[in-house]
């Protein structure tokens, strides 16, 4: 409820009123202009001038109209080598200009072939070895990033395979502070830290109550440290050298002087992939190549470096994303032969910008907006 008035107040939406006729004749205009990567950007401006807003369109290289040109050169274009006849000419991709394009979303041109796709992946996801709980998983290298559209959060991420059986997958993102903190307790009630807390996923292993309190959230605590392993502060979760433990032992071990709290990591949130028949889940997204797999012997060297990340603030937001993009250049598998090789040739339609450069600001604004909240107006 009030969505809507919130954004407005944020400044994502601006009201204007109009008549169906001029809507009309906006839209019928639309037909005559022969760039479909406009898609409605001078309808806007046209509105924009009509209040009194065009002051706002001196810039042509805002990062929401970046990723509009974006979406659009997603959707409304094809590569050149398609050979469907009721393409019209001008829904074609000028790759000379612009560089090999790949989809970077769920753009299938051929949708009849989505089910032999699926099938094709679970006989792979059958003859491949199964990822293993407690496994590292990283962002996509491809380019252009599959989450340059959507799903902001896994852009260079760092995952955590927290479950992984015949129903679905569960991640754990390990690479994005939140706002939050938790107070942690002795078992006598005494103060012994504030804990950062981590933004796992959307999803939560709980469901909602407006009658918790801010303390009463659901959070996995984690370390991966061979002092607190030999001492048998949790349990192994599978064999990298990542261990889960309960708040209480957390605790305990802090006021024993037995680890520092920066040791742990306390993460809220689940991100989860459905298996679809074998199909999906994590080795799915491996497969379609959205996620890649942190060589094991790389799992202690990415989870210290993320462990440098501080709350996140106005003041710490870049810093943090620097220390994200490190941690997951450390998880690159250098192995063998990239069967898809990083283009990081081509521009957004009509900027200078590159498009993988478009990606990482996507995902700088998700956090400001999503995870900053308040702030957000101080990190632009």
């Amino acid at each position: 409820p009030g969505q809507l008035l919130k954004e407005i107040r944020r400044g994502s939406w601006t009201m204007a009123a109009t008549d169906t006729r001029t809507i009309w004749d906006e839209l019928h205009s639309q037909r005559k202009q022969d760039e479909p990567r406009e898609v409605g950007y001078q309808m806007w401006r046209t509105f924009m001038k009509k209040i009194g807003k065009g002051g706002d369109l001196k810039r042509d290289d805002y990062f929401s109209d970046l990723m509009l040109k974006e979406w659009a050169t997603e959707m409304c274009l094809i590569e050149t080598n398609h050979d469907d006849e009721n393409i019209r000419e001008d829904q074609i991709l000028d790759l000379e200009e612009y560089g090999d394009y790949e989809g970077s979303g769920d753009f299938d041109a051929d949708s009849s072939s989505s089910m032999d796709e699926m099938i094709f992946r679970a006989l792979e996801a059958a003859q491949g070895e199964p990822i293993k709980v407690g496994t590292l998983v990283r962002g996509s290298s491809i380019q252009p990033s599959p989450n340059l559209l959507h799903d902001h959060p896994l852009h260079k991420s760092t995952v955590l395979v927290f479950q992984n059986d015949e129903k679905l997958s569960v991640g754990l993102i390990l690479n994005l502070p939140d706002t939050n903190t938790f107070t942690l307790n002795s078992k006598e009630g005494v103060l012994l830290t504030e804990m950062n807390v981590r933004y796992g996923g959307s999803s939560s292993a709980v469901e909602e109550d407006k009658d918790n309190s801010p303390d009463d959230k659901p959070l996995v605590w984690l370390h991966c440290n061979a002092a607190l392993r030999d001492l048998r502060i949790g349990a192994p979760l599978g064999d990298n050298g990542v261990w889960t433990c309960t708040q209480d032992q957390v605790a305990r071990a802090i006021d024993l002087n037995l680890a520092f709290p920066e040791e742990f990591m306390a993460v809220e949130g689940l991100t989860v992939w459905e298996q679809e028949g074998g199909a999906g889940g994590i080795q799915g997204e491996v497969l379609a190549g959205n996620l890649e797999v942190v060589p094991a012997e790389q799992t202690s060297e990415v989870w210290q470096l993320l462990l440098t990340q501080a709350p996140l603030t106005v003041e710490t937001l870049d810093n943090n994303i620097s220390i994200s993009k490190k941690a997951w250049a450390m998880g690159e598998d250098k192995s063998g032969d990239k069967d898809r090789a990083e283009d990081d040739s081509r521009f957004v339609y009509g900027s200078s910008t590159r498009v993988s450069d478009l990606a990482d600001d996507a995902l700088r604004v998700w956090m400001a907006i999503f995870l900053l909240g308040d702030g957000v107006s101080s990190a632009f």
